[in-house]
């Protein structure tokens, strides 16, 4: 069981130079922040029959398992902006993060993790060329220290536990660009692409997939069993992950898209096209190829149809349009060392009808 509860108080002002010379009428600067309080509460009662049903039976109650903690924090924001004219902002933007620890939610825990904290800057350039193209760009860069992780490791007493962690550090860095082109009435296009680098600058945790880390069987003795699989052989126990990158952040990702109308007589007719790619993205902090799935590029296209006076649309649609079968996200089962997995939806396609009363 989680509780939490959750009061915040924030807020925003911003200031334009020009109420002090008008030759900095161009300048303002943004100065915000939240106060935020979080209790938690977290209960894990539980009764289990250990050694598959042989026993003996552990019962955990409410208040044997009860946890509270409250966490404060404030995180303040300033931003310094400049418009040399109606088209083009050019902005700078430190703000910080906060996120209250949780509870672990396993038999018998009493654990709650600690809080996450960001501390961001963020600088880029927004401009616009009439109505033909807008364009923006920026970039940016943060600490986050605390980075709550979760996963499933052998022991306990079913044989397996989920525990909850803090990364002590992470780092990140990035650029981002997007586009939208207007060349001809009718015709859009857009565009991003993104480089992300995060990674973790400090992570002591265990290896669910590491045999010497998984319970059972004949514990590992140098001259009995020296099998470097057995439970407690050498190499088992913490690992430093510093270096490696964290969950769900592939370096490159970009993405297309185009649409054209067609007026006649009974309406209009969009054709579109969106192709999007994203480079290796690795599920685990171990950046295993086997916790990964290789880089793809999706193709999704439509056919759109609207009526004169807006009140019929149907679509044709066709997604995932090359049958493009990767990865989504996979889960480790520390006790048999193997792998759960789910899948990108498979080439999908379909009618949609709406009539607007």
């Amino acid at each position: 069981n989680l509780l939490t509860q959750a009061f915040s108080i924030f807020g925003q002002y911003e200031i334009g130079f020009g109420l002090l010379n008008e030759s900095l009428s161009s300048l303002s600067l943004k100065l915000g922040g939240r106060w935020s309080s979080e209790h938690v509460e977290s209960e894990n009662p539980s009764i289990v029959i250990t050694r598959n049903g042989v026993g003996p039976v552990l019962r955990y109650t409410a208040a044997q398992t009860h946890v509270e903690k409250t966490f404060k924090d404030f995180t303040p924001e300033v931003g310094l902006s400049w418009r040399p004219n109606k088209d083009i902002l050019v902005y700078y933007t430190y703000s910080e993060g906060f996120k209250a620890g949780s509870g672990e939610n396993s038999s018998g825990s009493t654990t709650i993790v600690n809080p996450e904290q960001m501390y961001n800057h963020e600088a880029g350039i927004k401009a616009s060329f009439g109505r033909m193209l807008t364009v923006n760009l920026a970039g940016y860069a943060y600490t986050l220290n605390g980075l709550q992780l979760n996963k499933t490791i052998a022991g306990g007493p079913t044989g397996y536990q989920t525990i909850f962690q803090n990364a002590a550090k992470t780092r990140a860095k990035g650029i981002e660009i997007d586009a939208l082109l207007r060349p001809a009435p009718g015709l859009r296009l857009s565009g991003a692409l993104s480089y992300t680098d995060a990674h973790f600058v400090d992570y002591l945790t265990l290896d669910p997939l590491n045999p010497a880390n998984i319970a059972g069987g004949t514990p590992y003795n140098s001259v009995t069993n020296p099998d470097p699989t057995a439970f407690g052989a050498p190499g088992g126990g913490n690992i430093q992950l510093g270096g490696n990158d964290t969950r769900n952040s592939p370096r490159w990702s970009w993405n297309l898209h185009g649409e054209y109308d067609f007026a006649a007589r009974i309406g209009t007719f969009t054709p579109s096209i969106d192709v999007s790619y994203k480079s290796r993205t690795y599920f685990s902090e171990y950046m295993r190829n086997i916790e990964s799935s290789r880089a793809y590029t999706l193709v999704d296209a439509s056919l759109a149809y609207e009526t004169n006076d807006g009140r019929i649309r149907a679509q044709l649609w066709a997604k995932n349009l090359f049958d493009v079968f990767r990865p989504s996200s996979t889960f480790a089962l520390a006790t048999g060392r193997l792998l759960g997995a789910t899948w990108l939806p498979p080439r999908t396609y379909g009618v949609t009808v709406g009539y607007k009363f």
